[in-house]
């Protein structure tokens, strides 16, 4: 009996929620100060000691002084949180012939900003583009009917399957971003996350890596 791709996706996403279903979420992570972490708080006291102490005359305001201190360590080690929350990434499992993608970070559940390429190569023109809450798809096309389709997707619930027994796999940097590209009998797809937003791009025909680096960078 074969089997749908619905079918493979949810096999796969049923594999994965076994496979990680022990893993104790960050409220239930036990954790504790290192040691070095200790010590600079220690120093760092120390060193304050000389400035806050001759200011402050009571031990509520002292324990408050010393509050403040480490607060502002906590913050140094641990990041600023909208910084690190609001990033989205990759998380691919590597079967023997395919790959499984999810997402993990501050996902997105709805399509706010539709993200297009203000460059495409010469020739090629918009047919196609479409939306809804989940998705924004939109597809160029020249003479030769050589395809560029990119597609936008939320970071939730949503995953991606990809086929490799034949596909050359390699990854570029633009612009700071990690992109997967993957190419195949003269077919290229690229992915990536931005913007909270999962990113594939499709092309066929010739493709070369600076070509498809001025497409992705021409994102807007």
């Amino acid at each position: 009996m074969s089997m749908s791709i619905c079918d493979v996706k949810a096999a796969f996403r049923q594999v994965a929620t076994e496979e990680f279903k022990d893993i104790p979420g960050e409220d239930m992570i036990e954790w504790r100060f290192s040691n070095q972490f200790e010590k600079k708080m220690s120093k760092l006291i120390h060193k304050e000691k000389s400035f806050a102490w001759k200011h402050v005359n009571t031990a509520k305001k002292r324990l408050v002084v010393a509050a403040l201190i480490i607060v502002a360590l906590c913050a140094a080690a641990c990041g600023v949180s909208p910084l690190r929350t609001r990033v989205v990434n990759f998380f691919r499992r590597v079967y023997e012939t395919s790959i499984y993608i999810t997402f993990m970070g501050d996902k997105v559940d709805s399509i706010g900003h539709k993200y297009t390429f203000s460059y495409v190569p010469e020739g090629f023109a918009k047919v196609c583009e479409y939306s809804d809450n989940a998705r924004y798809f939109v597809k160029w096309k020249d003479n030769n009917n050589n395809v560029i389709q990119l597609t936008q997707s939320i970071t939730r619930e949503t995953d991606a399957y990809i086929d490799n027994e034949t596909i050359n796999q390699q990854k570029i940097k633009i612009d700071g971003k990690i992109i997967e590209v993957y190419t195949f009998d003269g077919f290229t797809l690229a992915e990536w996350t931005e913007h909270r937003y999962y990113f594939c791009i499709y092309i066929t025909g010739k493709c070369t890596m600076p070509v498809l680096k001025e497409i992705i960078g021409s994102l807007e």
